[in-house]
């Protein structure tokens, strides 16, 4: 169909077609697109005019009314009052194509030639070897799993009833993707129109279109045939619609998974109503909106397994700020296993800590979240330590298997766990909250006691780690905060903890030392460059049983592992002889 054809295409041929179907049309003429708003006479004039709202607010002289009489509205503009014009039903005006018209044009001329087969390239012009084969297969519309249509000013399915048929013969039964990305699409029905002509669609991406609110009236909301049923939806890029918008979609589609970005969504709730559940969602991405709360999802999306929530700055916490004691009345996202909050507005390890509160999160993102941006403690040392982050997360959450892309292993959780036990302990010693010094009686289970009080998880992790190392009670300043004394033991044995200690070494190291740089001190020592094994005891005084091996192939320092001003010992093991 020709870009200037008049009537529109919604006519399709039908002579019992009326001016009334043009409102709520997009269309364009002379580069400037807009949506009809009034079709009808205006008062001081003659004929049918066609008040519209231009996309661009500041190309309209007024916001729908004429000498003091409202003809409609102006939905778009900050005012009101701008945005809006009179114009004629001429010929020039684009008002798009059909979705068969479309895929014609896109995959095969009109005359059923294929499309050109020459490519021009930056060095000239390129034959494209085998591109008649390829673009034949094209050309056979029954044969395209992916329809890819954006930018291709699709309307609707039309009206003719034998476009209607050709369209489900030809598209129907093959296409599985279907691409509808800023197109002319306004009204709902229309994309429930081409669904029911190409009922094989799996996923649909209707993203950047020009969507009436409310997309999906309620009494319609779930009542389509439904004969099949949608896995994914997007709607991205939708500004003009809300969250009970984009949820009515997917509950009439009954789609698995739904995509509504890039919108300015704040809210995903209705004041004082509802919102029904939606059994069959799974998978649900928010990404780049400002949402600020989403608790009123757990109970509208109860299978929900994936949710992303990424660029959503103005989110600071999931779930309700009273949930501090692991208790809530109802159990939140009963079956999420994947939470995206990196580029979040995450700031506080409360925040995180509510996550355990979830019980089947294993997959976690809080990358370039004000946590994984700023150092997580005031030591000079921790600021340095890129695997704060990481070990604070990883050892509040006991059940989370990845994190920011990257599996949590068995042992890495075991040194994350470590870690954070000591991070804690050399916390609760800067701070100038502490209650009180530990007892000289028991100063470990002091010690435990007030962490315990102060962070989560630390009777678990004692329990199966041992007490944390406490931090030295000299100021921790310059150079004598960053140097310890150490005690270096060559020693012989099958087990580290058994083993015959044959001499002894003072040295002073610096805590920021990486593992890898120890290992070419430990073999000068032992007198061996290979064959032994390097392990520390951070606090004899605390656990003398409390070994940790080093591994040269972690990029960690000593620190890390907990390494103090304060008699620690590093055994270096030699096999027995």
């Amino acid at each position: 169909m020709s870009r200037n054809s008049t009537p529109p295409p919604d006519n399709d041929g039908d002579d019992n077609d009326d001016d009334a179907s043009l409102v709520g049309r997009w269309f364009s003429v002379d580069g400037n697109q807009g949506v009809v708003r009034y079709v009808g006479p205006v008062s001081g004039t003659c004929g049918t005019w066609l008040g519209v709202e231009w996309a661009d607010a500041g190309r309209g002289k007024h916001g729908g009314t004429r000498n003091g009489h409202r003809y409609f509205r102006c939905r778009w503009a900050a005012d009101g009052n701008s945005g809006g014009s009179f114009i004629r039903r001429v010929a020039r005006i684009d008002w798009g194509q059909t979705v068969l018209a479309a895929a014609r044009a896109r995959y095969a001329e009109a005359d059923g030639a294929v499309v050109a087969r020459a490519i021009d390239g930056r060095r000239g012009r390129i034959e494209a070897v085998g591109f008649d084969r390829v673009a034949g297969q094209q050309a056979d519309l029954q044969t395209l799993a992916t329809l890819g249509l954006d930018s291709l000013r699709v309307y609707g399915v039309g009206r003719n009833r034998l476009e209607r048929e050709e369209t489900r013969r030809l598209l129907g039964a093959g296409t599985r993707t279907l691409l509808l990305a800023n197109n002319y699409l306004t009204r709902w029905s229309a994309v429930t129109d081409i669904l029911d002509a190409l009922r094989g669609v799996e996923t649909l991406d209707v993203s950047a279109n020009h969507f009436a609110t409310p997309l999906v009236a309620p009494p319609e909301c779930g009542s389509s045939s439904g004969a099949t049923r949608l896995d994914t939806l997007r709607l991205d890029s939708s500004p003009g619609l809300t969250w009970p918008d984009a949820s009515a979609a997917a509950a009439q589609l009954r789609a698995r998974a739904v995509s509504f970005g890039w919108s300015g969504v704040s809210a995903l709730a209705s004041a004082g109503v509802p919102a029904p559940p939606i059994d069959g969602l799974e998978e649900l991405r928010l990404d780049c909106n400002r949402i600020t709360d989403i608790a009123a999802l757990s109970a509208q999306l109860p299978r929900l397994r994936v949710l992303s929530l990424r660029g959503n700055r103005t989110l600071v916490d999931i779930l309700p700020g009273n949930a501090t004691n692991n208790e809530l009345p109802v159990v939140l996202f009963p079956a999420l296993e994947s939470l995206n909050l990196a580029d979040t507005g995450i700031s506080s390890w409360a925040a995180v800590d509510r996550l355990a509160l979830l019980p089947r999160l294993a997959t976690l993102h809080l990358a370039q979240t004000p946590l994984f941006e700023t150092a997580s403690s005031s030591s000079p040392d921790a600021a340095r330590t890129a695997d704060i982050p990481r070990a604070q997360t990883v050892a509040r959450l006991a059940r989370i298997t990845k994190l920011d892309g990257s599996a949590v292993s068995a042992d890495e959780r075991a040194d994350l766990e470590r870690y954070y036990l000591a991070l804690c302990a050399r916390q609760l010693a800067e701070s100038h909250e502490q209650h009180s010094p530990p007892s000289n009686d028991n100063p470990a289970a002091a010690t435990v006691d007030l962490l315990a009080k102060a962070f989560p998880r630390i009777p678990e992790l004692v329990a199966k780690h041992g007490a944390p190392p406490r931090p030295a009670d000299q100021p921790r300043s310059g150079l004598n905060h960053r140097l310890a004394s150490v005690s270096f033991e060559i020693a012989r044995g099958a087990d580290v903890r058994s083993a015959a200690v044959m001499r002894s070494v003072a040295r002073r190291l610096i805590r920021s030392m990486l593992v890898r740089q120890l290992h070419p001190v430990a073999a000068r020592l032992a007198g061996s460059r290979a064959g032994f094994a390097v392990y520390l005891c951070a606090d004899p005084s605390a656990d003398a049983d409390a070994w940790v091996l080093l591994d040269p192939a972690a990029p960690r320092d000593l620190a890390f592992y907990g390494l103090e001003d304060r008699g620690s010992v590093i055994r270096i093991l030699l096999p027995p002889a």
